[in-house]
């Protein structure tokens, strides 16, 4: 088949611009098309993609995930600045994370305070706590 009959027309190039436009993954689009009888492959979609936004970059795309309300970043740079780490987060897990960071302040400095032997069984319960975690 050619591409050219793999190519959403109309209403439904319409509905896919739109679910493009609002951050739908591709293949998803792709699985609903299909469910519209339209034989489309997931690089159909990614094209389509590519000509909403013709200049995007992976820069570019992530510069707007992270502009956008209620989203924070952070950018961390070694000595020659050089970029090492970018992480970011929604508001509530801001939130929540201030929320648990000072309870464990909290913590450390009960523990600080504590006998050598007995801060040393509490490292290694936060440790079995911390590989049930990961």
């Amino acid at each position: 088949m050619y591409p050219d009959h793999r190519r959403p027309t109309g209403t439904l190039l319409q509905q896919t611009q739109t679910m493009l436009s609002t951050g739908s993954n591709p293949t998803l689009i792709a699985n609903f098309l299909h469910s519209q009888q339209l034989p489309v492959k997931p690089r159909d979609i990614y094209n389509i993609k590519q000509q909403l936004h013709p200049s995007s970059t992976p820069e570019s795309e992530l510069q707007e995930v992270l502009h956008q309300p209620g989203i924070s970043s952070y950018f961390s740079h070694d000595e020659n600045h050089v970029l090492n780490c970018i992480s970011f987060c929604t508001s509530d897990q801001k939130q929540r994370f201030n929320s648990a960071m000072s309870r464990c302040t909290t913590i450390a400095s009960i523990l600080a305070d504590l006998p050598v032997a007995e801060f040393q069984e509490a490292i290694k319960w936060l440790d079995a706590v911390e590989l049930q975690v990961n």
